[in-house]
């Protein structure tokens, strides 16, 4: 089935195919978003107005690749580097992609690519490119999900991506052998050496449960992550469930 340009802009094209019109960009290699985790466990985040949206959106780091003449033939990872450093402020010691699909496939040609960065080291206080207006948050892991319903709470919007970063930054924790980042912390309850991992999930294990109530959860996501509690300091009454890592 031929494709028909509909309409040609500077940096998008209406395309129609069929009975479906889409968007695609004009000079893109797809768009690239980063998981970026500081050496002592937080997670890089940006926030900048979005025209389309009329409001300030909470997201990760992101470009789009090859849209720029002197960038055109980077590659995606040199793309990915590059708008890390130049929205953040942080040059990614190591990177590796993850993942790789469609943006919004219902509206978009466009493929994004998400990567993860570690062993950061803060180069200059970041803010985008010329024009642009980019407010960087570096946010530890047990704390982003509460503080990202805070800031949704004053009607700054939340791009979903950022929950999939947080996913992997989780992953990359559990492989670190450290608990799972933003699900809670460790607490060692009676007749256990070792502190076991809490989250805000109901979940069962095979050794005595520990009873927690999800409001109070502040007193075991403190960090440290792995902070350990005696069990007389623990609420009584709850019905979450808890398991041994």
């Amino acid at each position: 089935m031929s494709v028909e340009l509909r309409y040609r802009a500077n940096f998008l094209q209406l395309q129609r195919q069929g009975r479906w019109e889409y968007v695609s960009r004009v000079r893109a290699n797809g768009a690239a978003f980063l998981c970026a985790i500081t050496d002592d466990r937080a997670l890089v985040l940006v926030e900048q107005h979005r025209m389309p949206l009329g409001a300030r959106v909470i997201e990760l780091p992101a470009g789009v690749i090859g849209d720029e003449d002197a960038f055109a033939h980077e590659s995606i990872e040199e793309a990915a580097r590059r708008e890390l450093e130049e929205e953040t402020g942080f040059r990614a010691g190591h990177i590796e992609r993850v993942l790789t699909g469609p943006t919004a496939p219902g509206m978009s040609s466009e493929m994004l690519h998400l990567f993860r960065a570690t062993r950061l080291v803060r180069v200059h206080a970041g803010g985008g490119a010329e024009g642009e207006d980019i407010t960087v948050h570096v946010v530890p892991l047990d704390d982003v999900p509460r503080w990202l319903v805070g800031h949704a709470a004053t009607g700054t919007l939340i791009e979903p991506r950022v929950y999939v970063g947080l996913w992997f930054a989780s992953h990359l924790c559990r492989q670190a052998g450290g608990p799972p980042a933003g699900l809670g912390g460790g607490i060692t309850p009676p007749g256990h050496a070792q502190p076991i991992v809490v989250s805000s999930m109901a979940i069962r294990m095979r050794c005595p449960t520990v009873m927690i109530r999800p409001s109070q959860a502040s007193c075991w996501t403190a960090r440290p992550a792995c902070l350990r509690l005696h069990p007389a300091r623990l609420p009584r009454s709850s019905r979450l469930r808890c398991r041994e890592r």
